[in-house]
């Protein structure tokens, strides 16, 4: 699962991080379909900020942060689509 050991403190960061986009993504399900939208697409723009650390930079491999930098936005604005198809409909 990880090169670190349990006991060292980047591991339980990581492991943190990595539990939060599902955290975050079920309880957005219990909430207004706006705000709802709007709570994910921070959290995508926080986890890619994240990734952007220098912690994260040498774990990940080269590709992954182009893949991200074009992923990220595409995925915000299918939020956005949607929101603004919803709000239409009433």
């Amino acid at each position: 699962m990880s090169r670190d050991r349990e006991s060292n403190p980047a591991f339980a960061t990581r492991l943190w991080v990595s539990l939060m986009p599902g955290l975050v993504g079920w309880a957005a399900l219990m909430i207004e379909y706006r705000l709802a939208t709007l709570v994910l697409m921070i959290g995508f723009w926080l986890l890619r900020f994240y990734e952007r650390t220098d912690a994260s930079l040498v774990r990940l491999p080269g590709w992954y942060q182009g893949l991200r930098s074009l992923l990220s936005p595409v995925v915000v604005a299918c939020h956005l689509a949607v929101v603004v198809r919803l709000s239409l409909l009433g």
